[in-house]
């Protein structure tokens, strides 16, 4: 089996102000930086045989900080692994998307939902079945080795829910928080998968995570 090592990146600054960030394209805060540094602590032991992340910058600064510790690995970025475009209301606020969108953003939401298209975007279903046909390049490369993927929240939570047999709307139950790290061992094909662990975090200092909980919730 490959073993999947699956980092969330980093946090952003748009992350930080809770607007719908998919193809949106932003640096990692600074805080987010210091969360792709600790994660790349927590694996600079780890005998990783390949590295893959999204095309996004978010992703591609976390894995740049993995790979300090692995400097005979080489970068694959692709844009199977990208976020979810959301189309019109991509880089919008989401208290700003909600009154000008409620009808949109409360589909978008509803856990019950197999498919919902974000307008002039991506389907819940388009995302998934891109994010399967990257991992199945990955088993077909990799299929035993040790891979590090560096993504986003939506595509892996569709992936586990999906695997999991439930509705692909109810993927923001599966999403592991940012930078953390999850384990996955898959098969010969992309939902043949055992959970190791899931959302990894004690490697993020609780320093760290106050911080970025304070500026998520200011006090007036």
């Amino acid at each position: 089996m490959t073993e999947l090592i699956v980092v969330r990146h980093g946090v952003t600054e748009p992350n930080l102000r809770f607007d719908l960030v998919g193809w949106t394209d932003p640096d990692l805060h600074e805080l987010g930086m210091q969360q792709a540094w600790f994660a790349a602590l927590a694996l600079q032991s780890e005998s990783l045989t390949c590295a893959y992340t999204s095309s996004l910058k978010r992703a591609r600064q976390t894995l740049d900080a993995i790979l300090t510790h692995h400097t005979g690995l080489s970068m694959i970025a692709s844009a199977a692994f990208q976020e979810i475009h959301m189309g019109e209301l991509d880089g919008l606020s989401s208290f700003s998307a909600y009154e000008t969108h409620q009808e949109i953003l409360d589909a978008a939401l509803d856990p019950m939902s197999t498919d919902f298209r974000w307008p002039a975007g991506e389907s819940l279903i388009d995302v998934h079945e891109r994010f399967l046909t990257g991992l199945q390049e990955v088993v077909t490369a990799q299929p035993d080795g040790t891979v590090c993927l560096v993504t986003h929240g939506g595509p892996i939570g569709l992936w586990l829910a999906h695997c999991d047999h439930a509705p692909l709307g109810s993927f923001r139950g599966y999403q592991p928080a940012h930078g953390s790290i999850s384990r996955i061992r898959i098969g010969h094909h992309p939902t043949d998968i055992e959970v190791v662990s899931f959302n990894e975090c004690d490697h993020l200092p609780a320093f760290l995570s106050e911080q970025i909980r304070i500026l998520q919730n200011p006090i007036v």
